[in-house]
């Protein structure tokens, strides 16, 4: 069986690997794209910068408000709401984050 995966060969043409078996380029891609996954598994957390969670979604962040030292760097646990004047809300407070990660799932 073919692996399916794509891969471009030297003059930039996207080519099928060949039937029957994992072409050595398919396999060292299937192994990174694992290595990325176990990464993401190990650390969830996850930069702002680089990715938010979808509108609505139950998470865990880490606030970012350099001009209140209560607040700035403190974990807390709520929702994000996206929009114009969207972030990372719990009641009665609405606050940027530096850092956000997936709330746990605790079903039995």
């Amino acid at each position: 069986m073919a692996c399916g995966i794509p891969f471009h060969d030297e003059r930039g043409d996207v080519q099928d690997c060949e039937p029957e078996s994992l072409c050595r380029r398919c396999l060292l891609g299937i192994v990174r794209e694992q290595a990325g996954e176990l990464e993401r598994l190990r650390n969830p957390w996850r930069k702002t910068a680089d990715e938010l969670p979808e509108d609505g979604a139950n998470v865990c962040f880490v606030t970012e408000c350099p001009n209140d030292k209560w607040y700035h760097g403190r974990v807390l646990g709520g929702r994000f709401m996206a929009g114009e004047f969207g972030g990372f809300s719990v009641p009665g407070l609405m606050v940027r984050a530096s850092h956000w990660c997936p709330m746990p799932s605790f079903q039995g």
